[in-house]
């Protein structure tokens, strides 16, 4: 590992980057019904000081950008991910494709 590496590692908590993994699995966010997780996303993006906003064509269908204005001049890496985590429950069954 090089030195960038352990210096970015060492700024991570993990105790703090457990916490967020298991509150994001623990909402619900079927295909089309994102809604609630996106606004977890928006709300911690806040509190961590990036510039959020929230993005799509209709609520239900959440979708965030934030950006982490960094200390030097150049191109910003982007991330990004599927807000949707399990197939949608339609009488209690899955249907559709499942998003994992």
């Amino acid at each position: 590992m090089n030195e960038l590496e352990e210096k970015v590692l060492a700024l991570i908590d993990r105790n703090e980057l457990l916490d967020l993994v298991l509150a994001l699995g623990n909402i619900q966010s079927p295909a089309g019904e994102e809604a609630a997780v996106g606004d977890f996303i928006y709300d911690w993006l806040q509190r961590n000081e990036f510039s959020a906003r929230r993005i799509g064509p209709v609520p239900e269908r959440s979708c965030m950008a934030g950006v982490l204005p960094g200390t030097r001049e150049g191109s910003s890496p982007p991330f990004d991910s599927r807000l949707d985590t399990a197939r949608q429950l339609v009488d209690g069954r899955a249907s559709g494709e499942s998003c994992q």
